[in-house]
């Protein structure tokens, strides 16, 4: 209910503004020109010449296959929010940002949490910060963290999950779960976007900027979750009032 006000919210302050909104599927078909198809009853696809422009398409959830995990059971950040019940039991595949967060909110809420991690939790993070989250994880909250866990075999009669290492030794088995999130990293939403026709470069970790956010088109900023940098909204944000700057003011430093 609180995403659907803040989405109400924000369309507001753009009809406020007299600001054009489309919904549709973007391509560019050269430097300077957007071709949208827009959505709706009355479909259309326009034309729209640019002298600036910002790709903020975002990202989405990676996931991974195992084998006979019942798809309806299986979570992203994108679908969690919908739960309507608290789960007793969540198991969680990722030991990043958004797995430890997500994590450590079902723990607190009394969810009988695991962890599952293919190497370590937190990887960037200082060691001593780490073992400081675990620590509260385990001891305060009860959850159970799984590390170095390689392979996965979900068993479909019993829904039990075996975790093996590198060697193919079992770690441990972890007990049939209401539901699963996959946290295992975002992946830029880049595809559909022809950027090749505007001259834009990317890879698989987004879309290559500079220092000022701009792409190989002069004329094209992206920020947030599309480009290789943390992907955190609080980030996302802070990109979008600098490249602002920068397209309206661009001396400013």
């Amino acid at each position: 209910d609180k995403v659907k006000e803040l989405e109400k919210k924000d369309k507001s302050h753009l009809d406020d503004a007299d600001v054009p909104f489309l919904q549709g599927k973007a391509r560019f078909i050269n430097e300077e020109i957007v071709e949208v198809e827009t959505l709706g009853k009355e479909r259309r696809t326009l034309k729209i010449k640019f002298d600036q422009c910002v790709i903020s398409t975002g990202s989405r959830a990676q996931t991974v296959h195992i084998e006979g995990l019942p798809k309806e059971k299986i979570l992203t950040n994108e679908t969690l929010f919908k739960l309507k019940e608290l789960p007793q039991r969540m198991v969680i595949f990722g030991g990043g940002p958004i797995g430890t967060e997500n994590g450590t909110a079902f723990a607190k809420f009394c969810t009988h949490t695991s962890i599952i991690v293919r190497s370590e939790m937190i990887p960037t993070e200082p060691r001593e910060c780490v073992e400081v989250v675990k620590k509260s994880l385990i001891e305060e909250f009860e959850a159970k963290i799984y590390e170095n866990a390689k392979e996965t075999i979900y068993d479909v009669e019993t829904g039990h999950i075996t975790l093996k290492d590198k060697d193919g030794k079992e770690i441990d088995k972890v007990l049939k779960a209401d539901y699963y999130l996959m946290a295992l990293g975002r992946l830029p939403n880049v595809e559909e976007l022809s950027l090749e026709n505007a001259n834009v470069k990317y890879d698989k970790k987004g879309i290559i900027v500079d220092h000022n956010l701009r792409t190989t088109n002069r004329n094209v900023y992206a920020i947030g979750d599309v480009i290789d940098a943390p992907r955190f909204t609080h980030l996302s944000a802070n990109h979008a009032k600098f490249v602002i700057k920068k397209a309206l003011l661009p001396w400013a430093q």
